[in-house]
């Protein structure tokens, strides 16, 4: 019982510290912000939607309409955890807390994850202890209140490769069942091209350094698949299942469906060209030149009142523990764990190392990383590791030095870091108790006296906390806020989503820098409109709204989409390349009876039932029917984020056209049955609207829409209730 308590306090201590040091944030005082606000948001958005029973791929209310199943990759959607969100929200806690709770929750799940990672890659309980305490109070317990998208990538990922340690180690079922889970949650998170790197950097070098224990490990795992084939089979079914969302997100993102507008803001065409893709010229504006990059490592007091400076921090202790790399033997895990911090340095700097472009050049996903500087924290964890797989060499009574010679030593390498800490320019003076307290750990560990042995945990544990109490009271007295108004949307509660048949008119691009950012967000919190079409921080539009807001004008488009449906008696057949931007204005700055149809060469006109459409030229071109209001002839029947039914009651047949972005997945189903989706003047979707009482429905049909991806969410729920349970039921 003693003991079991013991363990308990030893985590509970460190966390308690840590939610000292950054109180403000923790008890909301301060605000969550940057791209942590826009997660918010998105998620906000997502549970809003599911909590009415709709698994949300489309949001109608932002940029004329877009996708969101690219966002939903960002956060991995189909993660039961975000549950708990709601499951707060409806016990009564405030929806910003109720998502801070569940976001502290998630990244203290993954510095635990990492503690069982190290304790399995160490086989050492205390080194895996030390391993938690250095990632506890590194970089990313700052990072994930305002750059989330480190906690969305590395606690899966943490999770996956402990899992993958385990089951190596010993194959047995729940842990295929959490290296399962832990892939299907890294499937649907940043379409994982940074865990494929993770991936390939590791087994590259096991295979180059580890290959007969690998070949070893291998048989075991082979005689556990021989022996649980029926399970494994239905393990990796449900993980292909998982597969299908991140899947289809990347091909309607290599067809250039949508548009990355932020990756190629400078240039509209080259964002209709590349899509998602960038270039090695473009990578130099988002990664690390080599030298900000070190200077990030030992961050200045005033670095961190600056969003993007100082998160590249671990304990200084740790750099204390690599002096003595120089005296150590080479081991196979410590060259294994360098060469792999080496690797990820080169790819943090992209194009200014000779790796990068190399590995670029030969690895295709490559292209699609934009955020190279996620690699920040791969190459922390691994610089962790290695300090921590030093100090047990150091501690290691055979592998360190000669006996008579380690209080010298010590005394020369804590001198040499002291000189080097005098030559920086204002470092926090606990970075000096830290070099002192390092030192007297080291005496106390190599010391036969066993009452100064009794001390050396107190003293380690010291020397790891002291430095970063310091720069976690600094950061959370300096972090920047986000404007007024959007710390009054983290105050709102879910709200549902709501049909108006007029949007708000566009504003306007704003020339408060980051302002649109937090509009678009703002939209998402409240389930408000947000009709501007967003150049920077957030939203993929789809690629025809890009390309007619790119090449017309702002006043005269906004005028147009004022109104979501127009009903017309004529329509005028283009093709792409025929397309006439300036007829086209005059259609919408008029709003005349006709309707531009985008058609394909092979199409027939009285095939599609078009031709009583075509306008003769006795016919006078009246105006366009807008709908304002509901009224007989036009009722909205039900409306959400994946779809809009409407029930029409027109004389004579009609054109329909919805004001809302254009997608190869849309499907239309006019009374019950299935009719072409037009696309129409040149971004949105058309139908033709037989006369009489019909009842028509546009639906977004993603990867099957709103019921085969909540069938998917559910095979998450699930799965990961039948793997806690299995854990449960392995530990009795």
């Amino acid at each position: 019982m003693t003991k079991k308590i013991f363990s308990f306090l030893k985590f509970l201590a460190p966390i308690s510290f840590l939610i000292f040091f950054l109180w403000p944030m923790v008890s909301g005082k301060k605000f969550i912000t940057s791209d942590t606000s826009g997660m918010f948001a998105l998620i906000k958005f997502f549970i809003a939607n599911i909590s009415s029973g709709v698994f949300p791929l489309w949001n109608p209310l932002s940029m004329w309409g877009c996708p969101v199943f690219i966002e939903n990759c960002y956060f991995s959607a189909y993660n039961p955890v975000w549950l708990l969100i709601l499951i707060l929200y409806k016990l009564g806690l405030s929806y910003y807390f109720s998502f801070l709770f569940t976001w502290v929750l998630y990244y203290l799940s993954g510095v635990f994850g990492f503690y069982l990672l190290a304790k399995s890659f160490f086989k050492s309980s205390f080194l895996g202890y030390i391993s938690f305490l250095l990632l506890l109070f590194s970089a990313f317990s700052f990072l994930f209140f305002f750059h989330s998208n480190h906690v969305f990538i590395y606690v899966p990922s943490i999770w996956f490769f402990y899992f993958l340690i385990r089951f190596i180690q010993k194959p047995d079922r729940p842990m295929l069942m959490g290296l399962v889970f832990s892939l299907m949650i890294v499937s649907t998170t940043y379409l994982p091209i940074y865990w494929i790197m993770f991936m390939f950097a590791v087994s590259l070098l096991c295979l180059l350094l580890f290959f007969d224990s690998f070949k070893k490990s291998s048989l075991g795992v082979s005689c556990f698949i021989k022996k649980n084939y029926i399970f494994t089979l239905i393990c990796f079914f449900i993980l292909g299942v998982s597969c299908f969302p991140p899947l289809k997100a990347y091909f309607a993102t290599s067809e250039k469906q949508v548009v990355f507008v932020e990756r190629h803001i400078q240039n509209p065409e080259e964002a209709l060209e590349e899509g998602a893709s960038i270039n090695l010229e473009q990578l130099k504006r988002v990664a690390l030149e080599p030298k900000y990059f070190l200077e990030q490592l030992f961050p200045e007091r005033k670095d961190l009142t600056n969003r993007n400076k100082g998160i590249s921090y671990v304990p200084i202790f740790v750099y204390i523990v690599l002096l003595f790399s120089f005296i150590l033997p080479i081991t196979k895990r410590n060259v294994f764990l360098a060469l792999l911090t080496m690797l990820f340095f080169f790819i943090i700097i992209g194009p200014f190392s000779p790796v990068y472009p190399f590995l670029f050049n030969v690895l295709p996903f490559l292209k699609l990383i934009h955020g190279i500087a996620l690699f920040r924290m791969a190459l922390l964890i691994s610089l962790i590791l290695l300090s921590v797989e030093n100090l047990k060499l150091i501690l290691s009574q055979e592998h360190f030095f000669i006996k008579n010679d380690r209080p010298w030593m010590t005394m020369i390498i804590h001198g040499v870091f002291l000189i080097f800490l005098l030559m920086q320019k204002n470092p926090f003076w606990t970075s000096y108790g830290t070099v002192l307290l390092s030192y007297a750990f080291f005496i106390c560990a190599f010391s036969s006296n066993e009452f100064l042995k009794k001390f050396r945990f107190l003293i380690l544990f010291l020397c790891i906390i002291l430095q970063p109490a310091q720069i976690f009271l600094n950061f959370s007295k300096h972090i920047y806020q986000p404007a007024p108004k959007v710390q009054e949307s983290f105050k709102m509660p879910l709200n549902s989503m709501n049909f108006v048949y007029e949007r708000p008119v566009m504003q306007g691009k704003s020339s408060i820098p980051g302002d649109q950012y937090y509009q678009y967000f703002l939209s998402l919190s409240s389930m408000s409109e947000y009709p501007e079409m967003l150049l920077y921080g957030g939203g993929m539009p789809s690629r025809w709204s890009y390309q007619l807001y790119a090449s017309s004008s702002e006043k005269i488009i906004s005028n147009y989409l004022k109104y979501r449906f127009f009903v017309y008696d004529y329509i005028l057949p283009v093709y792409d390349e025929q397309f006439d931007e300036v007829v086209l204005e005059d259609i919408f700055k008029n709003q005349e009876n006709l309707a531009f149809i985008s058609l394909s060469k092979s199409d027939s006109l009285d095939l599609l039932n078009l031709s009583q459409f075509m306008r003769k030229k006795k016919d006078a071109l009246e105006l366009a029917l807008p709908i304002k209001k509901e009224m007989d002839q036009f009722s909205v029947v039900s409306f959400n984020a994946n779809s809009v039914k409407v029930k029409t009651n027109f004389d004579k047949n009609k054109f329909l056209v919805y004001n809302d972005s254009y997608l190869p997945d849309w499907r239309v189903f006019v009374n019950g049955k299935k009719q072409r989706v037009f696309r129409s003047n040149v971004a949105f979707k058309g139908v033709v609207l037989p006369a009489g009482e019909n009842i028509v429905e546009f639906r977004f049909n993603f990867l099957g829409g709103t019921y085969m991806n909540n069938a998917i969410y559910l095979v998450y729920i699930v799965f990961f209730i039948l793997m806690i349970c299995a854990f449960i039921m392995k530990k009795e």
